[in-house]
């Protein structure tokens, strides 16, 4: 399963301080080109689905893009999350032109909206190792 290491416990599994690792959508980039392509057989479709999945594999949060054509979707999202008693991080492309600030501020708005207490963003093309 890949995750992202955000924190490792030393308290042990039944202590409720005990921080869980999270999972980022970049790990599974295959799975996200056949959902986008309407492969049949993908188990998420879109991020709600994708914090369900995570959640049934007992991750801590989920990374993850916070943008839809339906308004209360933030809402949703953080509603589900709560729920889960999960994390959220958002995850954002920087504008590349100025046409580009009113998508980005949209992004980082719907990720505050959803819960998200940090949004990553890369900042270089290409590989970045």
């Amino acid at each position: 399963m890949p995750l992202l290491g955000v924190g490792t416990s030393l308290f042990g599994a039944d202590n409720p301080r005990r921080k869980r690792l999270g999972v980022c959508t970049y790990s599974y980039n295959i799975h996200w080109k056949a959902a986008r392509d309407g492969h049949p057989n993908v188990r998420f479709k879109d991020t709600i689905e994708f914090l369900d999945y995570c959640h049934q594999l007992g991750a801590g949060g989920v990374q993850i893009g916070v943008s839809s054509k339906d308004s209360d979707y933030p809402k949703k999202l953080r509603a589900k999350a709560e729920g889960y008693e999960m994390y959220l991080e958002g995850q954002a492309s920087l504008p590349q032109q100025s046409s580009d600030v009113d998508r980005f501020d949209a992004e980082i708005l719907a990720a505050r909206e959803a819960g998200a207490g940090v949004v990553r963003t890369a900042m270089l093309g290409g590989r970045r190792y």
